[in-house]
C-alpha cells in the first residue's frame, strides 16, 4: 500500500490569519451559537478579527507571519511520514510544481519544496518532483482559476506520474533492489 503526500506547499506560504488552523472548527462552531444571529455580535466580532489580524501582521516576525511557518511544516510532515511507516504503508511525496506567477506571488515556496525533500529522504520515501513535468506556461492549462488546485488536464498528469513512480517502485521491489528511491523524474511526456 501506498500513502501518497501532496502537502500544501502552495498556500503554508501564505499569510496567516492571527489565529492558528486548529482554531478553525471551535469558531467555526461559534458560528452556530445563538448569539450570532444577533447581526450587532456578528460585526463586533469581524472587528476585533480584522483589528487584531492587521496588528499581528505589523507586529509579528516577517518568517513567523506564514500560515504554517517553515518549522511547523516540517514537523507536520515528519509525523505523517512517521505514522505511516508504522503503519506498514509506503509513502510517495510529491513535490507541487511552482511557476513564475507564483513565485512572485509567494518566494517562500521554494523552501517549502526543499523542506518536502529533505523530510522524503529522511524517512526513505521517494519523491516525485512535480516541476519536471508541468512546464511553464502550463498553468492556466493545468490549473482551477484559483491557481492553486488542478483541474481535470493537472490531475491526469499528477496521476500519470504517480502511476508511473509506483510502477517504478514496483519494479525495483520485484527485482529485489532498496524498498525505496529517493527521487524520481524524468519527464514522460
Amino acid at each position: 500500500d501506498y500513502v501518497v503526500f501532496y502537502v500544501g506547499a502552495r498556500n503554508d506560504a501564505s499569510r496567516a490569519r492571527y489565529f492558528a488552523d486548529s482554531e478553525i472548527p471551535t469558531r467555526l462552531q461559534r458560528l452556530q451559537e445563538p448569539w450570532h444571529e444577533v447581526r450587532v455580535l456578528r460585526l463586533l466580532e469581524a472587528g476585533r478579527d480584522r483589528f487584531f489580524r492587521s496588528l499581528l501582521r505589523k507586529l509579528r516576525p516577517k518568517r513567523e507571519q506564514a500560515r504554517v511557518p517553515p518549522e511547523a511544516f516540517r514537523e507536520n510532515l515528519q509525523q505523517m511520514l512517521e505514522r505511516t511507516a508504522r503503519s506498514g504503508a509506503r509513502a510517495l511525496v510529491l513535490v507541487p510544481p511552482t511557476s513564475e506567477r507564483l513565485l512572485a506571488k509567494y518566494p517562500a515556496l521554494p523552501e517549502y519544496s526543499v523542506i518536502l525533500e529533505e523530510a522524503a529522504a529522511e524517512f526513505g520515501a521517494p519523491s516525485v518532483p512535480l516541476q519536471d513535468f508541468f512546464r511553464d506556461g502550463d498553468e492556466d492549462a493545468l490549473y482551477r482559476e484559483d491557481g492553486y488546485h488542478f483541474n481535470e488536464s493537472g490531475h491526469a498528469v499528477a496521476a500519470a506520474e504517480i502511476a508511473r513512480a509506483v510502477a517504478k517502485l514496483e519494479t525495483a521491489g520485484a527485482r529485489g533492489e532498496a524498498r525505496s528511491v529517493p527521487s524520481i523524474s524524468g519527464s514522460s511526456r
